[in-house]
């Protein structure tokens, strides 16, 4: 009969023991909930910066791709201008 005593006192006290490791996680997530809350914000805030950085290149790619065949136009030009100097000129 005693044995099994100890045996339930062993069984309450390992409870116990588990209950204050909870108690105890408890408090440590509650304390992080704040940087938890605070990394998701900067993470939000840096999806939309580069949402709006990849629209910005998008522009400016488009922006180089049209003055790249402006240039190539005016290059032809030039190579035209030449072509006629040379030939009726010279």
């Amino acid at each position: 009969m005693q044995s099994r005593n100890q045996s339930v006192e062993q069984v309450e006290k390992q409870m116990t023991e588990v209950a204050e490791l909870m108690q105890k996680i408890a408090v440590l997530v509650h304390e992080q909930q704040a940087s938890v809350d605070r990394i998701d914000m900067q993470t939000d805030l840096s999806l939309m910066n580069l949402q709006s950085a990849k629209t910005e290149i998008d522009k400016y790619y488009s922006s180089v791709a049209s003055n790249r065949n402006l240039g190539i136009k005016v290059f032809m030009i030039f190579v035209i201008f030449f072509v006629f100097y040379v030939v009726f000129l010279v």
